[in-house]
């Protein structure tokens, strides 16, 4: 996904069954989103209290259907060596799902300060990745 055209993100029983929980790299969603975006380093992150997708270095709040798919699948119960024991029969809220993400120049994704990791828009960041307070404490 290096264009600025939309992408759908299709969550499959592989993706669900092959996971890691609690691994942002690993989990259903990242592993989706590297297929459908071709960025391996696609991931999922809490920051500020929001889940956020990232994808190329940019930050999105999770579509609804992505939050309530990785809230229920962290919430399983664990086995003695603390991996996630998933149903036979994968209820609703751990089943495959769709959910779409914007192009990659969309307005709603948003960039990573250099200095000091808040989030901005791309607009707010100078050429080195710089907020305006990092700018000024330079």
């Amino acid at each position: 996904m290096t264009t600025p055209t939309p992408v759908t993100v299709r969550v499959t029983a592989k993706h669900i069954r092959d996971s890691e929980p609690g691994d942002c790299y690993r989990c259903a969603v990242a592993k989706a989103m590297a297929v459908a975006t071709g960025d391996t380093e696609a991931h999922v992150v809490e920051r500020d209290w929001s889940l956020c997708v990232v994808v190329r270095g940019r930050y999105l709040v999770a579509p609804w259907q992505a939050r309530r798919f990785i809230y229920a699948y962290d919430a399983l119960d664990r086995d003695a060596d603390g991996r996630v024991v998933l149903p036979a029969e994968l209820a609703e809220d751990l089943s495959p799902f769709d959910f779409d993400l914007p192009g990659l120049n969309d307005p709603a994704w948003q960039y990573e300060c250099y200095g000091c990791e808040a989030l901005f828009d791309p607009d707010d960041l100078d050429g080195a990745g710089c907020c305006p307070e990092c700018r000024e404490n330079r």
